[in-house]
C-alpha cells in the first residue's frame, strides 16, 4: 500500500491564541535610562565640614557614599544656600583649614547654581552691597535670589517713619521682584529689602507716608503683563490701589 506525501501546513495569515491581536498603537517604546556621564558633572567642594552620617563614613574610611545634601555659608556662618548634591566618588583633607575636607561629588546637571546666581553670592558673602542700584545688574533667577539675600540681611534697616516722604526711581520696574528691589533700596537703603511682597502688606508697611513713584508709567505697562509660571503677578493697579487703602499718599509722576 502506497500513501502519497502530506501536503505542507500553511503559515497562519495573522496573530492567533487566547489573548488575540493587538493594534501597533498599543505599544510603547521603552528607551534606557541616560548614561551619568549625561545627566551628572562632578563637582569638588572646597573646604568642607562633614557633618553626621558622612562625618563617620569619612572617619571610618568607607568606600561608598549615600546620597549628600550641602549648605554654602557666609563668612559669619549663616546660610547663603542649601540643597541636593549627590553622592560623593572621592575625598581628601583641605588646603583651606584644619579638619576640613575637599569633596567629589557626582552632581546631578538640572541642579547646578546657575552663573548668575554665583556672582550674587559672592557679592553678598561678606556684607550687603552698599553701591546703590546693584540689583539691577540681575535679572530673573538671579534677581530673585538677590531680592531673598536682602530680605534676610535687613536687620537694623531704618525705622518707617509716618509722614515721611520717599521718592522711588522707577526706571526700571518691570515686575515685582525690580518693584521690591527698588522700593525697599528707597525705603532702607541699599542691599535692603522688603521680606513680602503682596500689594497689601507692602501698602501696610508704608502706611501713613508719601511715595513719589518716578516713572511710574514703566510699571504701568509692565507690572502683571508678563508670563507667569505659578501664579498671576498683581498688576500696577493691584499694588496703587492697595497702597492707597493703607493709607499711603501716592504720587505718580
Amino acid at each position: 500500500m502506497t500513501s502519497s506525501p502530506s501536503s505542507p501546513r500553511a503559515a497562519p495569515a495573522g496573530p492567533t491564541g487566547t489573548h488575540g491581536a493587538f493594534p501597533c498603537g498599543n505599544l510603547i517604546r521603552v528607551s534606557p535610562p541616560a548614561p551619568p556621564e549625561r545627566t551628572h558633572t562632578e563637582v569638588t567642594f572646597r573646604g568642607c565640614s562633614p557633618r553626621g552620617e558622612l562625618r563617620e563614613a569619612l572617619a571610618g574610611g568607607a568606600e561608598e557614599f549615600d546620597a549628600v545634601r550641602y549648605q554654602v555659608l557666609t563668612w559669619t556662618g549663616s546660610v547663603h544656600h542649601e540643597g541636593d548634591a549627590g553622592r560623593v566618588t572621592g575625598w581628601d583633607g583641605s588646603r583651606l583649614g584644619h579638619g576640613l575636607v575637599d569633596l567629589a561629588v557626582s552632581f546631578p546637571r538640572q541642579g547646578l547654581i546657575p552663573h548668575q546666581s554665583r556672582q550674587v553670592w559672592d557679592l553678598w558673602h561678606r556684607d550687603r552691597p552698599a553701591e546703590p542700584g546693584t540689583w539691577r545688574r540681575f535679572t530673573g533667577a538671579a534677581r530673585a535670589e538677590w531680592l531673598n539675600q536682602a530680605a534676610g540681611r535687613s536687620y537694623g534697616a531704618p525705622d518707617i517713619t509716618p509722614g515721611t516722604t520717599y521718592h522711588l526711581d522707577g526706571t526700571d520696574v518691570t515686575d515685582e521682584d525690580s518693584l521690591l528691589c527698588a522700593l525697599g533700596e528707597t525705603v532702607y537703603g541699599p542691599g535692603r529689602s522688603f521680606g513680602v511682597g503682596a500689594p497689601r502688606a507692602v501698602g501696610e508697611r508704608l502706611a501713613g507716608t508719601t511715595l513719589v513713584w518716578h516713572d511710574a508709567d514703566v510699571a504701568r505697562r509692565c507690572l502683571g503683563v508678563l508670563p507667569y509660571a505659578d501664579r498671576r503677578p498683581a498688576t500696577f493697579q493691584e499694588f496703587v490701589d492697595a497702597f492707597r487703602s493703607a493709607g499711603v499718599r501716592l504720587v505718580l509722576d
